[in-house]
């Protein structure tokens, strides 16, 4: 479990504090057991030790854009949006097939309202990525929110078929969250429903 990890790593870490490694693998923990700040905060010292790090960056990016896109949330100020944007576009400069880095990008251009630039980083995230579920649904939300109903759940369909990829426990989340995100795509491009019911069967 993340959890299980941080409580691991922490004082693999102490013990190591310059390890690059281990600040990486903690950020990642942390914030997959539901601790972004604390996340937010070990990769902002790897960055202090290693400002070149695209990998660090990338992440940093997401998390500074974490607050979207769920109903109901905040909206990420504009700080935390220019933030992420210089993030993942120093992160795409160092390696620009990071697929993470694009979806920053994407993730970032959708909230500016830039739908075509968006898109357009997304689609190379899961084309750079063979086609990883995580980077067909951001795909799929910026499809949405850029008003193209059918070509967002086309790529939810696609994502609740590369979630076979992940663990158990993952992929059964994520096929909960991206049936919701096919039922709304549905109902907004008017549909009867063929792909909720096809992503509902393989779960």
């Amino acid at each position: 479990r993340a959890a299980d990890a941080v409580a691991a790593l922490a004082p693999a870490l102490a013990a190591r504090p310059r390890s690059s490694g281990l600040r990486l693998a903690l950020a990642r923990a942390a914030e997959e057991a539901g601790a972004p700040d604390r996340a937010e905060a070990e990769l902002r010292v790897l960055l202090a030790l290693e400002p070149e790090r695209a990998d660090a960056l990338a992440r940093l990016a997401r998390l500074r854009l974490r607050r979207d896109p769920s109903p109901g949330d905040p909206p990420v100020r504009d700080e935390a949006l220019r933030e992420a944007e210089r993030l993942a576009r120093r992160a795409l400069e160092l390696d620009p097939r990071l697929p993470e880095a694009l979806e920053a990008m994407g993730r970032a251009l959708s909230l500016r309202g830039d739908d075509t630039g968006a898109a357009a980083a997304l689609a190379r995230a899961v084309a750079v990525s063979g086609g990883a579920a995580r980077f067909e649904e951001a795909l799929g939300d910026a499809f949405l929110a850029g008003g193209r109903p059918r070509e967002a759940a086309a790529a939810f369909e696609r994502a609740v078929a590369r979630a076979a990829d992940e663990v158990p426990a993952v992929a059964a989340r994520m096929r909960v969250a991206l049936a919701v995100k096919l039922r709304e795509a549905e109902r907004r491009a008017g549909a009867n429903g063929p792909a909720l019911d096809r992503a509902q069967r393989r779960r």
